[in-house]
């Protein structure tokens, strides 16, 4: 079992981290990264951007050849993370050692941490697994009365951040398909990024 951390406190420090600790080539473009990797260790691809409103995404295709832990640390506040496993499985658990919880294909999961406890997920050896998780901060900020992530917040932590919380949804391909449209965009530069955002901003709103 192999051990990786990473911190969320920016999109950049995420990919230098999967980098440092995966291997492989960061390319960057109009604020999205993507890690390229093929090793004894680890195939496959990661990509990742940062939006407006405290959004960004991270999205894995991976194969891993041992059993990975990935510790996903938060800073100062804990983010609110909506996943989605396109492929194989994965499980999670609130720190190295609490409750793992699986999260199977075409499932939907809602996962937030109480503040300095870790997040935990963890991929199987040998399986190619795809996912997507959309990080949301919730740290309110000028200008969000009626915002998208006024909203996230009001609806999860009603009047704090004091407890863990997990939610594993049903089956929803409707979001599936959400994720499909996010790989299929095959624009560049800005043009991407908005086209991104917005569908990332649907999948929010369909959660909610």
């Amino acid at each position: 079992m192999k051990i990786v951390t990473i911190h969320t406190e920016k999109i950049q420090n995420i990919f230098e981290e999967l980098n440092t600790n995966f291997g492989g080539k960061v390319t960057f473009d109009v604020d999205e990264y993507t890690l390229e990797v093929n090793n004894n260790f680890a195939k496959g691809s990661i990509i990742g951007a940062s939006f407006n409103d405290n959004i960004s995404y991270v999205q894995f295709d991976m194969t891993f050849s041992a059993d990975l832990k990935l510790n996903v640390i938060s800073g100062t506040a804990s983010p609110l993370y909506f996943a989605y496993c396109s492929k194989g499985n994965l499980s999670h658990s609130f720190g190295l050692h609490g409750e793992e919880r699986k999260l199977k294909m075409f499932q939907t999961a809602i996962v937030t941490s109480k503040l300095n406890q870790d997040n935990v997920l963890y991929f199987e050896k040998d399986k190619k697994t795809k996912f997507t998780l959309i990080i949301v901060g919730t740290q309110p900020a000028q200008g969000q009365v009626n915002s998208l992530i006024q909203m996230v917040r009001e609806t999860f932590f009603q009047e704090s951040q004091s407890e863990e919380f997990f939610y594993a949804g049903s089956y929803n391909l409707k979001i599936g398909e959400k994720i499909e449209q996010l790989n299929a965009v095959t624009q560049t530069g800005i043009v991407r990024n908005l086209l991104k955002e917005g569908i990332l901003k649907i999948v929010l709103a369909m959660e909610i």
